[in-house]
């Protein structure tokens, strides 16, 4: 409803006879309607990119405000608003201007967005794979310690137990963690590893 006019635009299909009411004609009307209240957001508040509808809720007090992004399922379009199906409770502040400001925000400060999202990124590996890892680290930690120091010397006898590490075995799952979108740009393949 425009509160300065107090008319609302409505689609309404039913008889008329003799064709007295006209498309664009004003009218004056009741509606009601059944069912089940539910949860409102302004249409602006909605951020969406394909399935995935997001909004951010203010957290924490009004003198020092701070804003966390929930996912949330829409029901039905209501004129500029949208029904909250899930994700909000009653009582929320929803962020109703200004959107994609605080997603922006979000994203520039590395925290979820609509575009950085929470995921589940765990590998399931055999105990073999897991025990050689374990001692690539080791050997990574105290090659790196080395180089911190500038030890030159101890780095160079700390380098060959971190290549030997690297086994032919170790690269399908580093193939598929980089596939999968893994964090790192540098994935190593079974011809760069050790024997």
């Amino acid at each position: 409803m425009n509160p300065q006019t107090r008319t609302a635009a409505a689609r309404v299909v039913l008889a008329n006879p003799g064709g007295r009411l006209k498309p664009e004609m004003f009218v004056r009307a009741v509606a009601s309607a059944s069912g089940i209240e539910g949860l409102v957001v302004p249409r602006a508040a909605v951020l969406w990119s394909g399935p995935r509808s997001v909004v951010f809720v203010q957290e924490g007090g009004v003198s020092s405000p701070s804003y966390r992004m929930r996912e949330v399922k829409l029901g039905k379009r209501l004129g500029d608003s949208y029904e909250i199906l899930s994700g909000i409770e009653e009582g929320d502040r929803v962020v109703k201007q200004g959107t994609f400001a605080v997603d922006a925000a979000a994203q520039l400060t590395g925290k979820y967005s609509l575009m950085l999202r929470p995921e589940n990124t765990a590998v399931e590996v055999d105990a073999g794979f897991a025990s050689a890892f374990d001692q690539v680290v080791a050997s990574y930690m105290a090659l790196k310690d080395a180089l911190v120091a500038t030890d030159a010397a101890a780095a160079a006898q700390k380098v060959p137990a971190y290549v030997s590490g690297w086994r032919p075995s170790m690269a399908p799952v580093w193939k598929s963690r980089q596939q999968a979108g893994g964090s790192g740009s540098r994935i190593f393949s079974s011809d760069s590893c050790g024997s």
